[in-house]
């Protein structure tokens, strides 16, 4: 498979971040404090989904104790804040942002991370000059995407041909199908390739299958 795409729009968690450890270790804290069944990592891929509340309730939370509000503002973040940067970079992403560069394709993206997290995040990973945008999230709920690719595609001179959405979630997927355009979906994220192919978009084992098809 080939793509000539004018602008690529990028997920950030579980595509271009490989966060899925620190993620998957931070729900176990969570089901640890509140007394719930510990799950497999396998199960956790199988279950993860958005908007993130349904997710919680997929193993186990009903916030009988705690909102999900106070989870995700006073536990969740924190925690992940304290400890991202033992996230790492997915492989091959450096090889593919330049190689886009080098072919003058609009990069830019798009996440459920709140702003300021994405900011500071891409920064570390001295990947800023990159991206001629960065959409997060105005709150740490994790909401929908569709509205952040939809105002960039708005503001820009592309038709939905002219772009390509790489993910590593239905929700991605979701969010191409909303604006128009192809998708790509990567299976070294948060969700399973069994999940990601009952979409019928193109997946790929990890990024590094992209660099080839540009």
């Amino acid at each position: 498979m080939s793509i000539q795409p004018k602008c690529i729009i990028y997920d950030w968690n579980g595509t271009l971040l490989n966060d899925v450890d620190l993620c998957y270790d931070l729900l176990l804290v969570l089901l640890d404090k509140y007394g719930l069944p510990r799950i497999s990592m396998d199960r956790y891929k199988e279950v993860f989904t958005f908007p993130i509340i349904d997710y919680y309730r997929a193993v186990g939370f009903n916030f009988d104790i705690d909102s999900y509000e106070y989870m995700a503002d006073q536990l969740y973040i924190p925690m992940y804040n304290a400890r991202r940067h033992e996230a790492t970079l997915a492989e091959g992403v450096p090889t593919l942002l330049e190689k886009a560069k080098d072919l003058k394709i609009t990069q830019i993206i798009i996440s459920a991370s709140e702003q300021s997290l994405l900011e500071r995040q891409v920064a570390h990973y001295s990947l800023r000059e990159y991206f001629v945008a960065l959409y997060g999230s105005r709150d740490n709920y994790a909401s929908s995407k569709v509205d952040m690719a939809r105002e960039f595609i708005g503001e820009h001179d592309y038709t939905a041909s002219d772009v390509i959405m790489i993910g590593d979630t239905i929700h991605d997927y979701e969010i191409a199908k909303e604006i128009g355009c192809e998708c790509i979906l990567v299976a070294s994220g948060h969700q399973s390739f069994e999940r990601l192919a009952t979409t019928g978009a193109t997946v790929v084992d990890d990024m590094t299958r992209i660099i080839d098809m540009l």
